[in-house]
């Protein structure tokens, strides 16, 4: 019970960090701004204008969430290393897990809050005309399918906050750190396009073992592709989800493991 208050606690400190970072307003702000201006983007394309508003906007609301994620997750614990605020913290009777634990909640709050901000933008614009949609969908409900689409961006955030923080931790500056979770977050999207490189590439031996070895390492998040799959025939939405929610809570746990155990053995 006394884990759970300072992970609450600690969680409840990040959310407000996060919430007063400039850095984390300009990002709410801009993807706001962009959500809006899909608007003027589709007046462009008439007769593919809701279709325009809808994949663009979609587009921007997992990117700018992703960059708050990072952004967020790579300045948590560097700077209060840098501050050395991070010894007031540890001196206290809170071990090392649950401080990670405790960031880690209070960034995937922070950060939802802020893609559920962009989506009622969304949603705003997309609201002028639902037509187009509901021959787009063929048959899905518009209540179905975009919780859904935005359940699946908030699956790579986790999994891209957890790779973020534990750079974080394992960097020594926050642009290496950006870097990595960048470099991470390109390779998640090309999944099975690597696999197939590396096993027409490799002729066997360990450096083919090797190479698939840091293949099965990266995200892969053509679990989360719902967008362009939710069409196909005899398509299961529910057991889409369920082996989406399995891989995100798997990876995502991983990371914060491996995090974890980073921390217990780093000296400040």
């Amino acid at each position: 019970m006394n884990r759970l208050r300072s992970i609450i606690a600690i969680a409840r400190t990040t959310v407000i960090e996060q919430i007063r970072n400039r850095l984390y307003l300009v990002i709410l702000f801009f993807g706001g701004l962009v959500l809006v201006a899909t608007a003027l983007l589709g007046a462009l394309a008439p007769g593919h204008r809701t279709r325009v508003i809808f994949d663009l906007g979609l587009v921007t609301l997992e990117l700018f969430g992703l960059a708050t994620a990072i952004f967020g997750a790579v300045s948590l614990v560097l700077q209060e290393t840098e501050s050395k605020t991070i010894y007031l913290i540890l001196t206290r009777p809170v071990n090392r897990s649950t401080y990670i634990l405790g960031r880690f909640v209070g960034l995937v709050v922070a950060v939802g809050c802020t893609m559920l901000a962009m989506a009622a933008f969304h949603l705003g614009v997309l609201v002028w005309d639902m037509e187009y949609f509901r021959e787009f969908t063929e048959g899905w409900s518009f209540a179905t399918v975009y919780p859904m689409l935005l359940l699946m961006s908030m699956g790579k955030m986790l999994i891209t906050a957890a790779i973020a923080l534990f750079f974080s931790l394992f960097a020594t500056s926050q642009v290496s750190a950006l870097v990595f979770t960048a470099s991470f977050w390109i390779a998640g999207h090309f999944g099975p396009e690597l696999k197939f490189l590396i096993e027409k590439g490799s002729a066997g031996g360990p450096a083919a073992t090797i190479a698939k070895t840091v293949a099965s390492v990266l995200p892969n998040f053509q679990y989360f592709n719902f967008r362009d799959t939710f069409q196909l025939p005899g398509f299961s939405g529910w057991e889409f989800m369920g082996t989406a929610a399995i891989y995100c809570m798997a990876f995502t746990g991983f990371f914060l493991v491996l995090s974890t155990l980073w921390f217990s053995r780093k000296e400040f």
